[in-house]
């Protein structure tokens, strides 16, 4: 707990040029391909996108594993783990993706290797065992949760907070990378002069499902009303569970209170799970859809903030060039890590190319890199 803390703390900038411009080279392996497995469409719509983009852009380059809703995951031999196996066992594949790198996704990266000791694996945003990833896997793309939560509270302080209410479960709020998020919240709640309240919701793995969370989350918010520790409509409401979004959603919108972000800053979550707007065929024209969005709660009781930049698909385009180089080169990762490491930088700038978005190492934390765009929008 206090390790993520103390890491963060320390940070240490690697790369973070402005990257607006940047001239980008992507070369792609002649006999390999890269294998991207991505949680179900409606779970995560923008990384979905961003795959068929990308399996368009490098023809017979990318395959695409389409898995089911991860929040559905059951121990054992989970669904991501029968897919790593049988992924590795092309051997035309080079390297797997783990795109939103699931619960029991070291177990599938260990049965992977297991399967082809040289397949190259590349996560993304692993959602509960960052540091049980580490040494299992080549390289982690991950928010930078430093920079999230600040601007998740600057928002809320701006939209009339007076208190914060941070809905997780322990799996969560406890693991490794979302400690990160429990401690800034807090930290900056202080210097915004807003309240943070920490309400422990269930774990839609593994005490009832989606529905119990979802229903855990309505009922904790009624009784934090009832014994005082919350009152009015100043109340911003955040989770990390991905699950709650629409019960959040739908508790701004009936009692009037601040919903101020998703669990993951992507446009394509949260707001659009209750008010449904068409998504645009280019999932990076953002513009019209964050229209659409406030057309959509013009009339709601409720006051909304919408995320404006697609870091989903980003950080996807970022893991596949980094991916495509280690199948090309894989000495890449041995011969000098610090240059292994400015490179899988520099593929994260790459992919932005906007000056505003940043990529980072941290001290004592190996083949990790943190990104960020800052983009939260108030929208009413």
């Amino acid at each position: 707990m206090k390790r993520i803390t103390a890491l963060l703390l320390a940070v240490i900038t690697v790369l973070s040029l402005a990257s607006c411009g940047r001239k980008v080279t992507v070369q792609v392996p002649k006999n390999k391909k890269v294998a991207i497995l991505l949680t179900s469409a409606q779970q995560y719509p923008e990384d979905a996108m961003a795959a068929e983009e990308l399996e368009a852009e490098f023809p017979g380059k990318i395959v695409i594993k389409q898995l089911g809703d991860s929040r559905a995951l059951t121990p054992g031999d989970p669904e991501i783990v029968t897919a790593a196996r049988e992924v590795a066992s092309d051997k035309s594949i080079g390297a797997i993706v783990f795109d939103r790198a699931t619960q029991f996704t070291s177990s599938a990266v260990l049965e992977a290797k297991k399967v082809n000791p040289d397949i190259i694996t590349v996560c993304i945003e692993p959602e509960r065992e960052l540091f049980e990833l580490e040494g299992k896997t080549d390289l982690t793309y991950i928010v930078n949760w430093h920079e999230y939560a600040r601007d998740i509270i600057a928002t809320a302080k701006e939209q009339g907070a007076e208190y914060f209410v941070f809905f997780s479960f322990p799996a969560h709020a406890e693991n490794d990378l979302y400690i990160t998020a429990r401690e800034n919240f807090k930290v900056y709640c202080e210097e915004q002069g807003i309240e943070y309240v920490y309400s422990e919701t269930k774990d839609p793995i593994y005490s009832g499902g989606i529905n119990d969370a979802r229903k855990s989350v309505r009922e904790n918010y009624y009784k934090l009303l009832e014994d005082g520790t919350i009152s009015g409509e100043n109340v911003a409401v955040f989770s990390t569970d991905s699950s709650v979004q629409p019960e959040l959603v739908e508790l701004t919108d009936k009692q009037g209170i601040i919903y101020v972000a998703p669990s993951f800053p992507t446009p394509y979550n949260g707001i659009s799970e209750v008010f449904e707007v068409e998504k645009p065929e280019d999932y990076k024209d953002t513009k019209a859809y964050i229209k659409a969005l406030k057309e959509a709660v013009k009339d709601s009781k409720g006051r909304f903030s919408a995320v404006t930049y697609t870091q989903a698909g980003t950080m996807l385009r970022g893991a596949v060039y980094a991916a495509f180089d280690m199948v090309i080169s894989p000495s890449i990762r041995d011969n000098d890590y610090f240059a292994f490491m400015d490179n899988a930088v520099s593929r994260a700038l790459d992919a932005a190319k906007d000056k505003k978005y940043t990529a980072i190492t941290v001290e004592n934390q190996p083949n990790t890199v943190y990104c960020y765009k800052p983009s939260i929008k108030i929208i009413k």
